[in-house]
Formats: C-alpha cells, structure tokens, sequence
C-alpha cells in the first residue's frame, strides 16, 4: 500500500524546530496591565498581565502553568528561569538555576508535584519553587563528574524518580531507581531495557512514567534541547518491583511523531499501512489506542503540533502548509474549528484554556480563554513545559 512517510517525516522535523526561543532573560510582568476581564470578547493582540498571589489549588485541576526558559535555544545562556503562571496569566512565582550543558541529548531540568516545582541548578542541586513564590534547597543529586541525571518527584512529594546518564569515555549503561525524597531510602533499581536512553517526567498513582530519547526525530546530538520535552515515546514501571509495566507510542515507524501525555492517555500521529496512513490517536496508559481523531469521511486529523487536553477531549493544533499553516485551531467532537488566532499551542491550564505561543511574537506566550474567545499575554517569556498540580492521575 502507498505511504505518506514522506510527508509526515516533514511535518515532523518542522514540529521539533520551533521558531525562535524567547529571550532567556524574562521582562518583568507590568504592574499597570489591564486584566483578563479588560480583554476584548474577539481574539486581539495579547495583553500583559499582572503578577498577582496565587489562589489555592485542588488536587484534581490544574490551576498553573509551568513556563521554562531556554528550552529550544542551541546556545544555552548561564541560567534560566522557571515561572509559575496563574489561569489569568499572572506571574505566582519565578526562580533562576545554572544551566547545565546539552551532551548528546539534552534532558529535562523540571519536575512537579501537587503544589511546587521542582527544578535542578547546575549538576547536581535539587531545588523547589512553590506557588506562594517560596522557594529554597531540597537535596544533592548523587552524580559523578560525567555523569547527568533527571527526576520526577510523585505528587505527593514523597518519593523520587532517577535517572543517571554517564557521558564519560568509559560509559557504563544508564541507571534508573526511585526512593524517599527525604533521606533517600527504601531505594529500587528500576530495570532499563538495553540500549535505550529514558527519563522519568512523572507520576501516575503508584506508578512511574519514563520518556524515551528523542533523538530519533533526526536531530544531531546535542542540537535539541526541546527533546527533553518531547519524548520519543513513554513506559511505565512499577516502583514496587522495578519492572516495566507498559510502553507507550514507543517502538513504532521512524516518521511517528509523539505529543504530550495527560491522565487519559498520550497523543500519538502514527505512520500505518493501510488508509487513512497517517492516524492521529490517543493511546491509554496500557498501550492500547482509545481514540482515532478522524474527519467524518474517514480521514485523519494531522495533528503534529497539537496538544491534548487534560480530559482528552479536545485538541489544540497549528496548521502547516498546506493546511492552514501557522493558524492554531480546535478539534473536538464536533469537529476542526479556528480559533481566530495564530500560533502554536504549549499546553492546557485545565479544559478552557490554551497556552500558546503567538505567530506575531514568538518572544511571548499567552492565554486564550476558549469560553471567553479572549486573549491574555504572559508577563515573562517561556515555554510551557508542564501543569500544577502534577502527575498523570485520573481526573473527574
């Protein structure tokens, strides 16, 4: 049977050049910004927002986001930044950490629980962000000279995932284990299939989710800092006993492309044999799909820089040419809808609101309210890289 390969190994090298990074250096939020309820009715150009204490969250919504700078930037600069944004868009919280160099692959420096970030300065430091803006050491990562390593804390703030990855001339196979956040015990290794590079980006009850290296979307070593956030695929272990319970959008054709998980499952666009040949799907934390997005004449929604959202019920994409490239639009059960707007989706702040990055200026971020159909800009520059709360438990 034909196969479109070719076009979607395109789509898919464009998903992992984004335009532009933002400044690494963030702009100050302005005390004197309208407010999201100042906002016209119709999309507009952005409009700052103020930094504002943050409301208390609840365990099963997300209320923040967690922007990041210096994610796709090929020359990192000294530090970067870490930003807690509130639904409205205003700035809860930001820290700053040492950078840490890119070795051949680059790995995530983010990890969060229910309340707080977590975040690494330079090598080896673990340190935590909150939402109230306190923030403060949490423990030494145990990491050798050539070595770097990634985390993911669960949510409850409890125990914590590792990964080790030895860079040395003399490198030995990648570790993984989990145990107490707090002194470090009840430790297990976790069993890490040969020959794959993995790190943990979170938590789904008991249970750890891996991202596998990206490195397959055809960038050179070190030149893709963003594929610390865009896995190649996932898997889940149990803690309990160390072994693999189920892999995920891993393993399948060079052109496949993977999204962003949530708690129903993971966003995958598949390379397949017979029509419609390139599926954009949700898959279930077992593995098995659950949902093909499909037009009502059987053809598929191409959706390589979408994001799902948190109930898995709407997606949030850009087009590419020919298909309406740069507009960001909707599909839902109702079908493909525009937004109005231009950009590229980062994530979602629970079901009605879309983290984006603006086509008419790259070095923001906003909000679009999608009950609202307004836009707010956020006050410091970032990509979006993750939610408060986090992990990956079911949500009502």
């Amino acid at each position: 049977m034909p196969r479109l390969v070719g076009a979607l190994v395109l789509a898919m090298l464009a998903a992992c050049a984004p335009a532009p990074a933002a400044p690494t250096t963030p702009a100050p939020a302005s005390a004197s910004s309208p407010s999201p309820a100042a906002a016209t009715a119709a999309p507009a150009a952005p409009s700052s927002a103020t930094t504002s204490t943050p409301t208390a969250t609840d365990a099963t919504h997300p209320h923040f986001a967690v922007l990041v700078t210096g994610v796709f930037d090929l020359k990192p600069v000294p530090r970067y930044e870490v930003s807690i944004i509130d639904r409205e868009g205003n700035v809860a919280a930001r820290a700053s950490a040492a950078t840490r160099p890119v070795r051949e692959i680059a790995l995530p420096a983010v990890s969060v629980s229910r309340t707080r970030v977590y975040f690494i300065d330079g090598e080896s430091q673990l340190r935590s962000l909150n939402v109230d803006g306190t923030q403060g050491p949490v423990r030494p990562l145990r990491v050798g000279p050539e070595d770097q390593a990634a985390v993911a804390v669960s949510p409850d703030d409890r125990r914590i995932a590792v990964t080790l990855l030895h860079w040395g001339p003399n490198r030995s196979p990648p570790q993984a284990y989990v145990e107490d956040l707090d002194g470090g015990g009840n430790h297990r290794d976790l069993n890490v299939p040969a020959g794959r590079m993995m790190w943990p980006v979170g938590w789904r009850g008991d249970q750890i989710v891996f991202g596998l290296d990206g490195r397959n979307y055809g960038w050179p070593a070190g030149l893709c800092p963003g594929c610390a956030y865009q896995p190649r695929g996932y898997m889940v272990f149990d803690p309990a006993t160390g072994g693999l319970q189920a892999v995920i959008c891993a393993y399948g054709e060079p052109g496949d492309i993977v999204r962003n998980a949530t708690p129903v499952g993971i966003l995958c666009i598949d390379n397949r044999t017979t029509f419609p040949y390139i599926v954009t799907a949700t898959f279930g934390w077992d593995g098995r799909e659950v949902r093909s997005w499909l037009t009502a004449d059987g053809r598929s929604y191409a959706a390589t820089r979408g994001v799902l959202s948190p109930s898995g019920r709407t997606i949030a994409n850009m087009g590419l040419f020919p298909d309406e490239p740069g507009g960001m639009y909707l599909i839902d059960e109702r079908g493909r809808r525009s937004s109005g707007l231009e950009g590229e989706p980062s994530g979602w702040i629970g079901e009605d609101r879309v983290v984006f990055r603006p086509k008419s200026d790259v070095n923001v971020s906003a909000i679009f309210d999608l009950a609202t159909q307004s836009v707010v800009r956020i006050g410091v520059s970032g990509t979006m890289v993750a939610t408060i709360p986090g992990g990956y438990d079911p949500t009502p």
